[in-house]
């Protein structure tokens, strides 16, 4: 499950910023899109663990319920 979310979806949508350049903005766009996407909100969360994990990012944003 792991490296499928990576490669599927995390890379995909993050693979290509710098760490620095990470914004709030990028993960609000990420969620929205998973979740019209019909991912459950589990999986977004599951996804943004990832996230958190490779780039050090702390959520100041939201997540989803």
């Amino acid at each position: 499950h792991l490296n499928s979310r990576l490669k599927n979806h995390v890379r995909p949508a993050f693979g290509n910023i710098r760490a620095g350049e990470l914004s709030t903005s990028h993960i609000r766009k990420y969620v929205a899109k998973r979740l019209s996407d019909g991912a459950a909100n589990a999986t977004v969360n599951r996804e943004l663990e990832i996230v958190e994990r490779a780039f050090g990012w702390h959520p100041s944003v939201s997540r989803p319920k």
